[in-house]
C-alpha cells in the first residue's frame, strides 16, 4: 500500500512533468544551434534565375526565442506573432537596413536536436524605381550543445 504522502508526491511529480513538457513547448533542445540556410531570390526582369546562396549561422535558441535568425549583418530584425503549435513554430519578421525593409513569414518544425523550415519574404528597397524582390529560404538546424556565454 502507498501512503497518502507518497501519493501526494507522485501526483505533484506527475503534474510537474506534464506542465513542463505538455505546455505547448515543441520538442526542441534549448542551447546553441547551427542554422543552415539556403536562400533563393526571384528578381523581376532578370532573364535567368538567380543561383541559390547557402550559408550557416549559429544562435542560442531558448523557449522564448525559438526562431533562428537568417538576417544579414547590419540588419535590425524584429520577430512578431511567434506562435507554437506542437512541434511547429511560426512567426512574422520585419528587418530594416540602409537599403530598405524585408518582411516575411516563417515556419519551422522541431524534432528534438534538429529542425526543418521555410521563410517567405519580400525585400522592399528604399529606392522608388526598384521593384520588391521575393526571397525564399529553406532552413535546417542542428543542436550543438549548451549556449556559449
Amino acid at each position: 500500500m502507498i501512503s497518502n504522502d507518497a501519493r501526494l508526491l507522485l501526483v505533484l511529480a506527475g503534474s510537474l512533468a506534464f506542465s513542463t513538457h505538455g505546455a505547448g513547448a515543441p520538442n526542441m533542445q534549448v542551447g546553441e544551434w547551427e542554422n543552415g540556410v539556403e536562400m533563393k531570390m526571384d528578381v523581376p526582369g532578370l532573364p535567368f534565375a538567380m543561383p541559390a546562396i547557402r550559408f550557416k549561422t549559429k544562435k542560442c535558441l531558448t523557449e522564448k526565442d525559438m526562431v533562428p535568425n537568417p538576417s544579414k549583418e547590419n540588419q535590425r530584425c524584429e520577430v512578431k506573432n511567434q506562435q507554437v503549435s506542437g512541434n511547429k513554430v511560426t512567426w512574422q519578421t520585419v528587418c530594416t537596413d540602409k537599403d530598405g525593409t524585408t518582411e516575411g513569414e516563417g515556419e519551422i518544425t522541431y524534432s528534438g536536436e534538429s529542425y526543418q523550415g521555410t521563410v517567405h519574404a519580400r525585400m522592399i528597397p528604399k529606392k522608388a524605381n526598384v521593384q520588391p524582390v521575393k526571397v525564399d529560404y529553406k532552413l535546417n538546424g542542428r543542436y550543438l550543445g549548451a549556449c556559449k556565454k
